[in-house]
Parts: C-alpha cells; sequence; structure tokens
C-alpha cells in the first residue's frame, strides 16, 4: 500500500507493476504525444519494414508502454492477434522491462 492506495498490478501474479512503467511523468508524457490508439502512419512502418530487412528478423514493432498495455504503433508482418488488435496486456510485454531498465 503507498498512502492508503493499494499498488498498480500485473495481470500476472498479482506482482506490483515497476516504477517506471507507471511512471506518472513518463505516463504524462506519452500520452502528450497523442500517439496511443493513432491509426498506423507510413514513416512508422517504414521503420518497422527497414529493421525486418536489415536485421533478417521475422517480424518489428514500434511499441509504446502504458500503465495498462502496449500499444502497436507500427507492426511488420506481425502474427495474430497483435495484427488485428494492435495491442498486448503488459503481461505479455517484454517492452515493459526495456521502459523498466531506463536505458535508451
Amino acid at each position: 500500500m503507498r498512502g492508503g492506495r493499494a499498488e498498480p498490478r500485473s495481470e500476472r501474479h498479482d506482482e506490483p507493476l515497476p516504477h517506471a512503467v507507471r511512471n506518472p511523468e513518463r505516463l504524462d508524457a506519452l500520452h502528450r504525444t497523442g500517439l496511443l490508439d493513432s491509426p498506423p502512419e507510413e514513416a512508422f512502418d517504414r521503420l518497422t519494414k527497414l529493421a525486418t530487412t536489415l536485421l533478417g528478423i521475422p517480424a518489428a514493432f514500434v511499441s509504446l508502454v502504458d500503465d495498462e498495455r502496449q500499444f502497436f504503433k507500427s507492426q511488420s508482418r506481425p502474427a495474430e492477434p497483435e495484427r488485428s488488435t494492435r495491442q498486448t496486456p503488459l503481461s505479455h510485454s517484454f517492452c515493459k522491462h526495456a521502459v523498466e531498465s531506463r536505458e535508451p
């Protein structure tokens, strides 16, 4: 508990969300971009296509992590269900670990 309120929890094992993922300043900055739930854009799609080509990988994503999910701003060759939903819960997010590392 923090200040009489329960800590936010992840969808997995009832663990608290990492501090960096739920950081209010990071979340405010993310929401101010206007990118969450926005339609695909060619500039971002070019990045994911370039990544798959240069790295020889089967799929690439530009993902944005809020405190509930990761949203795919762009995706190159994704499998279902990511292709149609354009998001996954944090319990399925590798990117939340990148946010928690606080590395660029």
